[in-house]
């Protein structure tokens, strides 16, 4: 366990998961560990992610390498979107609104999911960038 004010070295989604453990309330964490129904679609998910393997590249030149797209118009750093996810405020005190700053400071699109615990309006008055909504 990491000692207070020192991240935890998180590389895995069971990494994410015991550091999830250690800082939510246990309410809080079973909500976001859980599933719907019968928790087929969580299965699935986790075994998807256990099928990609990422090969590193080496001795190949990435010095012009960008990872900037667009997407429905809006240009984005990287092909990436932090998805529609509920109830953000039981995880932190910023809730939708700092995450969607940070998405905003990475240059990637942020989803306001409708189980926001942030009015809509909120979030995009105090949070920059590109956003969609669920």
């Amino acid at each position: 366990m990491a000692s207070q004010g020192q991240a935890k070295v998180v590389v895995n989604l069971s990494d994410f998961e015991s550091a999830a453990r250690e800082v939510l309330d246990p309410v809080d964490y079973d909500y976001y560990a859980s599933g719907a129904e019968e928790e087929q679609t969580l299965r699935r998910n986790y075994e998807a992610w256990r099928e990609i393997t990422i090969w590193p590249r080496i001795l190949v030149d990435v010095s012009q390498v960008s990872l900037k797209t667009r997407f429905l118009g809006v240009e984005l750093d990287m092909p990436v979107m932090v998805p529609p996810m509920a109830m953000q405020k039981l995880a932190h005190s910023d809730g939708e609104v700092g995450l969607a700053a940070a998405a905003a400071e990475a240059g990637v699109m942020y989803c306001i999911t409708q189980q926001a615990t942030t009015k809509l309006e909120t979030i995009c008055e105090q949070a920059p960038g590109p956003k969609l909504f669920q």
